[in-house]
């Protein structure tokens, strides 16, 4: 990983980090079957590597945080693997979400902020979260770049991607 993305990620490995919803499907359907990554609609854009970088990256931090938002998203994307796997699936999801800090904001609250029309709910609670001070990581650029603009460490999975190839 570059130097950059190392200091910036070296301030929060006690604190925690933050995993958006496509980052966090990625790592639960690695932990499944690494090989489902490249089969399943929802991940076939990452490639075992990546899976791999991103289980090293977050072994590194003591605590994974989480929103029900993310969670329910993510829930969602995995309703739609094949019928087969799904008690599999949803069985590793349920150890996954055991072993990460689930936080929560009402959304009558975040639907309060300015952005929430330009981001929803979850987008909104990743960034109330990020302010305990928390990094977050995503693949979204979108987000990525709003965080970043309100003075948030993110970083873009797909920016250190390339570092781990």
């Amino acid at each position: 990983m570059n130097s950059y993305y190392e200091e910036v990620s070296k301030k929060y490995f006690k604190r925690g980090i933050i995993i958006d919803t496509n980052i966090l499907l990625l790592y639960i359907v690695g932990v499944f079957d690494i090989n489902r990554i490249q089969n399943f609609k929802r991940t076939k854009q990452f490639i075992v590597q990546d899976f791999q970088l991103l289980f090293e990256y977050l072994s590194k931090y003591d605590k994974i945080l989480t929103t029900p938002y993310i969670l329910t998203e993510v829930n969602s994307f995995l309703n739609q693997i094949d019928f087969q796997s799904k008690d599999e699936i949803f069985n590793s999801f349920s150890t996954i979400i055991n072993n990460i800090n689930e936080q929560n904001y009402n959304s009558t609250n975040l639907c309060m902020n300015n952005d929430f029309k330009k981001f929803g709910l979850t987008d909104i609670s990743i960034y109330e979260l990020s302010k305990s001070p928390f990094i977050v990581l995503t693949d979204d650029l979108k987000l990525s770049n709003y965080l970043a603009n309100k003075n948030i460490d993110v970083i873009n999975f797909n920016h250190i991607r390339p570092l781990n190839w």
